[in-house]
C-alpha cells in the first residue's frame, strides 16, 4: 500500500502513526510564525516526519498541486484535521480515495470544531467517524462510526485526545483490509454544522445558566478561552446547589460564587485578571482584582 497523510497538529499524531507502514508521502499546514521572536515552527505532523526522513509537502493551497499529488501513484490518502478543503482532482487521485477520520457521530458537527460543539451544546455522547471524502464538507460515506461518552467534567483537552486515540484505532481496523472497506451514505435528517471558533464566541453571557455557562468553559478552554466582558479570564468553574437572589453577574461571596441565569450559581475556583497571574478567586478579591461582594457589582 502506498499510503499519503494529511495532518497538522499534535493529536493527529496516533493516525500518522498507524499508517507509518505505508507512508510515501506527508501533507501539512507551511511552518508558521510562533513565539515571542516569531521564528517559523514546523507543524507537530511535519516535525514527525521530518525527524523520520519522509518527504514532507506544505502547499498553501492545494489547487495548483493536484499534478504532483497524482504523481506520487496512491494507493490511498488519509486525512486527520489537515486544515485545507480538498480539491475534486486531489480527491480522485488516490485508487482507493481519500478517508478522513472525523470526532463526531456525522451527521452530526459536520465542520471544523465538532468536539467543541458536542460539549458546549450539552451532547451527552459523541464519537468518531471513519469517512470517504467527497466535495461536500464532511458529507462522505460512513465506513465505520464508534460511539464515545461525555462525562460530566469532560473538558475538550480530555475529549479531544480520547476521539483521536479511538480514531486511530478505527484507523487501523480498516488499513488491515482496505480493499473491501464499504462505506454506507449518511443520514439526511439530523444534519448539524459547527463553525471555526473566535474570541467572541469566549465571552460569558450571564442570564445563561450555570450549567451552560460551564459547559462553555470546558469546550472553551485553552482556546479562545472563556471571559467576562470586563476581561476577567474563568479558567475553572462548576455550577453549584443554591439560588441566587441577586443580578445576573453579581460576585455573591469571596470563595468566587456568581449569580446565573434562572437564579443558578457557578463557583469560579481559578481565574485570570486582566495584565494579572491565575489565581483562586479569593485572592482576585483580596488582591483587589475583583469587587467586593459587599459592593454588589457585577463581573
Amino acid at each position: 500500500m502506498r499510503i499519503a497523510f494529511m495532518g497538522t497538529p499534535a493529536f493527529a499524531l496516533p493516525a500518522l502513526e498507524v499508517v507509518e507502514p505505508h507512508l510515501v508521502c506527508v501533507y501539512t499546514q507551511p511552518p508558521r510564525p510562533a513565539g515571542r521572536g516569531k521564528a517559523l515552527q514546523q507543524s507537530p505532523v511535519h516535525a514527525w516526519a521530518a525527524q523520520r526522513g519522509v518527504e514532507v509537502r506544505t502547499p498553501a493551497n492545494l489547487k495548483d498541486a493536484a499534478g504532483d499529488f497524482a504523481a506520487l501513484n496512491l494507493d490511498l490518502a488519509v486525512v486527520a484535521a489537515y486544515g485545507l478543503l480538498l480539491p475534486q482532482a486531489i480527491l480522485d487521485a488516490p485508487r482507493l480515495g481519500c478517508w478522513n477520520i472525523h470526532p463526531s457521530l456525522l451527521p452530526r458537527w459536520r465542520g471544523p470544531t465538532p468536539v467543541q460543539y458536542a460539549l458546549w451544546r450539552g451532547d451527552a455522547q459523541t464519537g468518531v467517524s471513519l469517512m470517504r471524502l467527497v466535495r461536500a464538507m464532511d458529507a462522505g460515506p460512513i465506513i465505520e462510526q464508534r460511539t464515545h461518552p461525555i462525562g460530566p467534567h469532560e473538558t475538550f483537552t480530555t475529549l479531544n485526545a480520547a476521539l483521536w486515540a479511538l480514531g486511530a484505532e478505527m484507523l487501523g481496523r480498516a488499513l488491515a483490509a482496505p480493499e473491501v472497506q464499504t462505506a454506507t451514505p449518511q443520514r439526511a435528517e439530523g444534519v448539524t454544522y459547527c463553525k471555526l471558533l473566535t474570541r467572541g464566541d469566549g465571552v460569558v453571557d450571564w442570564a445563561q445558566s450555570a450549567a451552560e455557562i460551564d459547559r462553555q468553559i470546558r469546550a472553551l478552554t485553552p482556546w479562545p478561552g472563556t471571559r467576562t466582558a470586563k476581561g476577567l479570564k474563568i479558567l475553572e468553574a462548576a455550577p453549584v446547589e443554591g439560588v441566587a437572589d441577586a443580578p445576573q453577574g453579581t460576585l455573591l461571596d469571596i470563595s468566587g460564587r456568581v449569580a446565573c441565569g434562572g437564579g443558578s450559581v457557578l463557583h469560579i475556583t481559578r481565574l485570570q485578571p486582566p495584565g494579572a497571574r491565575a489565581m483562586a478567586a479569593r485572592d482576585a478579591v483580596n488582591g483587589g482584582y475583583l469587587p467586593s461582594p459587599l459592593s454588589k457589582s457585577t463581573l
